[in-house]
């Protein structure tokens, strides 16, 4: 969402674009406000997360939904845990200014969070409720990228966001609004996509092929489907960034998609914007880790450059990115990468391999989520909070 405003900086003492940009942002309907930090408490991270433990990460939100799609296990380092760091009803704020805010329930009992996440604690379950819709609808995003700091990859400022008002969620023409928005929360806890730890089954490996018939607890179906390759214009693997990557954020340079980013980690390098020998990655490429066991493919919705261990598939229809990723981190989809992959140390799937990867036409023709409402859950509380 862009906004703009014309603004007179001439007896102003700073031009410092974040201070300007959240001066002129201003909320709709003029209703009262009140500073965040009298609403919410600030939580720190007190636990560690290992690598191989599932923890929630800011990537693991989908932005579309607002609920959580699946949980990394590649994270490592400090976190939160719901059941002693957090509890139901604490706000789960991501770093980037475009996802949406994650409001912690019962279902999320005993789950690592990953510390990027900024976390809150509401005073109580109403203004809990009332800020989780706030901060996740469009105008709710505007209002976070004012307060974001950075050249190319915007980050939230904790104490910015903590020091900016907000509308007061208690007043009489609000409290009609918190039922709609209790329902509207509850639909954002679909079923994750995560594939099962193990399974049994029996196989005949007379009809069978023993690498299949491990692959997923039902194999019979993964023969079945179009080769990838007939859905992407290219299927390309990335190159090293190390000999021209900086590791200090700088104007110009993109940030480098390597494994750890797959899972929602913070860019650890940047590249030039005109390095030559590097793969650039364009928003709505599905990207996917060509090394190791992690499961994640993920559409990537900024420009990044790929690292070695990644594969940038440019889609025919980037429409169909949502789907794809999904199947691709199902246990099916998963499965068969696995199976495909080569190697004992470090498993690798070749790009040969990839592209003869048969795709469930099923997994196509039903979106992620399909019970869920189809329209975006930040439009969706736009509606409900600005335009009745």
């Amino acid at each position: 969402m862009f906004s703009s405003a014309v603004l007179d900086l001439r007896n102003e003492p700073s031009w410092n674009p974040s201070r300007v940009s959240s001066d002129a942002f201003a909320w709709p309907d003029g209703h009262p406000e009140i500073r965040l930090a009298e609403l919410v408490v600030a939580l720190a991270a007190n636990s560690v997360a290992d690598v191989g433990s599932p923890v929630i990460t800011p990537s693991s939100i989908d932005r579309a939904t607002g609920g959580v799609r699946r949980r990394s296990r590649a994270y490592q380092g400090a976190a939160f845990q719901v059941g002693s760091d957090l509890e139901p009803g604490d706000l789960l704020v991501p770093p980037s200014t475009t996802g949406p805010v994650l409001l912690l329930s019962g279902r999320h009992a005993g789950a690592l969070v990953s510390a990027r996440f900024i976390a809150l604690r509401p005073g109580n379950p109403d203004e809990a409720l009332w800020l989780w819709g706030l901060l996740s609808s469009e105008t709710g995003r505007q209002f976070r990228s004012t307060l974001s700091q950075g050249a190319m990859m915007l980050r939230l400022d904790p104490l910015l966001l903590l020091n900016a008002g907000v509308p007061m969620s208690l007043s009489q023409s609000r409290r009609h609004l918190l039922e709609e928005l209790r329902l509207l929360q509850a639909s954002t806890l679909g079923r994750e996509e995560e594939p099962n730890e193990t399974w049994w089954h029996k196989a005949d490996l007379r009809v069978t092929e023993w690498r299949m018939a491990l692959a997923t607890p039902d194999p019979d179906p993964l023969g079945v489907g179009d080769p990838f390759e007939a859905l992407c214009k290219e299927i390309v693997a990335g190159r090293p960034t190390r000999p021209v990557a900086v590791e200090v954020e700088a104007p110009g340079h993109l940030p480098v998609v390597d494994i750890l980013a797959l899972s929602g980690n913070p860019p650890r390098r940047w590249v030039s914007a005109e390095q030559e020998r590097v793969v650039v990655a364009q928003p709505g490429d599905l990207l996917l880790a060509r090394v190791g066991t992690i499961p994640h493919a993920t559409v990537i919705d900024h420009l990044a450059v790929a690292d070695h261990q990644v594969v940038v598939c440019r889609l025919r229809d980037p429409a169909l990115g949502a789907s794809l990723a999904c199947f691709l981190n199902s246990q099916r989809g998963y499965g068969l990468r696995q199976v495909l992959s080569t190697g004992t140390a470090i498993p690798t799937i070749s790009l040969r391999d990839l592209r003869r990867l048969p795709i469930d036409p099923s997994a196509l023709q039903t979106a992620p989520d399909a019970d869920l409402p189809v329209s975006d859950l930040s439009e969706r509380l736009e509606l409900l909070l600005w335009m009745n």
